[in-house]
């Protein structure tokens, strides 16, 4: 048995519980950010407040998986920040979407393939690029792509079904 001084520590690893009993001063700091992710570039911005973010709070010693699931924590609540702004979003070239109803289906999407939400939050609320989402999720970025098509497809299908304006 090696003396106590030898022994090596682990640290435990970080889950969403984790996140949660934080998320007051993860609000605290989005609210301190909010001028960067609110100008020009703002999206492209999200991933660097992410990490700012996840530094501040544990510390830059973390594993990778730590901070993948930090990603995913953040990534919805990114998405909710970002349609509260907006009232309504493009679904491909000529479709229409106001937020509630986004909100509704991508909540059906989740209920059905919540890695392609996790997809769409991580690559357009949070601004990652193809192959970071693919990286975050350990899938490849041939299926990222492949996913997000079906996304944005089964947005676009779901836009049909909306009443239309009178």
């Amino acid at each position: 048995m090696l003396p106590e001084t030898h022994r090596m520590t682990t640290t435990p690893a970080l889950g969403p519980a984790d996140f949660e009993q934080h998320r007051a001063q993860i609000l605290t700091h989005l609210r301190r950010h909010d001028t960067v992710l609110h100008g020009v570039g703002g999206v492209r911005a999200s991933a660097a407040v992410i990490r700012t973010i996840f530094v501040d709070l544990f510390g830059d010693a973390r594993s990778e998986q730590d901070k993948h699931r930090f990603f995913l924590f953040m990534a919805p609540i990114f998405r909710r920040r970002a349609i509260a702004r907006l009232t309504s979003v493009n679904v491909g070239q000529t479709s229409r979407m106001n937020v509630g109803d986004l909100e509704q289906w991508l909540s059906r999407l989740e209920g059905f393939d919540g890695r392609c939400v996790q997809m769409i939050d991580l690559h357009y609320f949070v601004g990652l690029s193809t192959r970071d989402t693919a990286q975050m999720l350990g899938v490849s970025t041939q299926i990222v792509l492949r996913d997000l098509r079906f996304a944005k497809a089964w947005l676009q299908a779901r836009t049909r079904w909306l009443p239309t304006a009178s």
